[in-house]
C-alpha cells in the first residue's frame, strides 16, 4: 500500500498563489492559532528523539556541513539545535559559506549572532580576523563567548556587543569584512547608515530578509547595496538529507519532514552580497 504524505509547505504555497492576500493571511493566522499545535506534537517528539540520539552518538559537536568539527554549547538560541549539530542548518546557504571561506577575510561582523554558530564557525576559518558579534539576547551573548572558549579561539580579537544600530555598527565595517545579518526585520533600519561608501569594505555578505515582519526589508536592503555589490536572492529550499551523515539513515519520510522543517516560514529569503570589482 502506498502512503501519500501531505506536504504542508506545498499546500501553503498553493493557497498563497491562488488566494487574495487578506484571505491567505486569515487562514494562516487561524492555522497558527488553533490547529498547528496538533500537528506539532509529533514534530516535537521526533526532534527530541533525534536530539538525544545525535548527542549520544557524537556529543556536542557539528558533524557535517561547512563548520564540521565545531564544538558546540548545549543549546541554541531561537533556532534548531539538532540541525546545527547535523550540519543541515540553513543548508541552502552552505555553498555560499564555502565561497566565503575561500576569501581573504580580515573582519567578521555578525548582527544577530545568537549563540555564535556563524561567528565561531567563521572564526575557526579566519583565526586572525577581528570579530564583532551583536545580539540583544543576554543568553546568546554568553553562549557566543563560551563557543569561542570551548573551541580555543582567539578572544583577543572578539567583541560581543548588545543591540546593533545604524550608529554603532559603522566602526565595525572595516576592510575585507565578512557580513552576516539575521535580526528579524531590524536590518531595514540598522543598515540605513549615513555613509553608504562604508559598504565597500564588505567583501561578502549574507543577510536574512524579513519582509513578513517588517514590510520593505528586501527593497530597502537592495537600495542600500545596489551601488557597491552584486546582489543574489536565495530562496529557502530543502537540501538532500542523504548528503548528511546523521540524516541519511533515517528512513521515515514523516520523521525526516519533521526534522528538516527547520523554520515556520518555509519561504524565507536571503540576500547574498558580492563586492563589485
Amino acid at each position: 500500500m502506498q502512503i501519500f504524505m501531505i506536504n504542508k509547505t506545498d499546500i501553503k504555497n498553493t493557497l498563497k498563489n491562488i488566494l487574495p492576500k487578506k484571505s491567505f493571511e486569515l487562514i494562516r493566522t487561524n492555522y497558527i492559532k488553533y490547529f498547528s499545535k496538533y500537528f506539532n506534537e509529533f514534530n516535537l517528539k521526533t526532534i527530541e528523539k533525534y536530539r538525544q540520539q545525535i548527542i549520544s552518538d557524537t556529543g556536542y559537536i557539528v558533524i557535517d556541513g561547512p563548520f564540521e568539527g565545531l564544538k558546540y554549547v548545549e543549546s541554541a538560541v531561537g533556532s534548531s539545535f539538532l540541525l546545527k549539530l547535523a550540519g543541515y542548518y540553513e543548508a541552502v546557504l552552505n555553498p555560499y559559506i564555502e565561497e566565503a571561506k575561500r576569501m581573504n577575510i580580515k573582519n567578521i561582523l555578525d548582527i544577530g549572532c545568537a549563540e555564535g554558530y556563524y561567528a565561531a564557525g567563521f572564526a575557526r576559518v579566519f583565526p586572525l580576523a577581528t570579530i564583532s558579534a551583536f545580539d540583544m539576547d543576554t543568553e546568546g551573548r554568553r553562549l557566543t563567548r563560551k563557543m569561542f572558549e570551548i573551541n580555543n579561539l582567539n578572544t583577543d580579537n572578539l567583541q560581543i556587543l548588545e543591540e546593533a544600530s545604524k550608529e554603532n555598527i559603522v566602526d565595525h565595517i572595516k576592510e575585507n569584512t565578512l557580513f552576516i545579518c539575521d535580526c528579524e526585520g531590524a536590518e531595514k533600519e540598522i543598515l540605513n547608515i549615513e555613509n553608504k561608501d562604508l559598504f565597500k569594505n564588505i567583501a561578502f555578505g549574507i543577510i536574512e530578509l524579513h519582509d513578513e515582519f517588517v514590510p520593505g526589508c528586501k527593497e530597502a536592503c537592495y537600495d542600500y547595496f545596489k551601488n557597491t555589490h552584486s546582489i543574489e536572492i536565495v530562496k529557502f529550499k530543502h537540501a538532500n538529507p542523504t548528503e548528511f551523515k546523521f540524516l541519511k539513515n533515517i528512513n521515515s519520510k514523516r520523521e525526516l519532514n519533521a526534522l528538516t522543517m527547520e523554520r515556520g516560514i518555509q519561504d524565507q529569503e536571503w540576500m547574498i552580497l558580492r563586492l563589485n570589482v
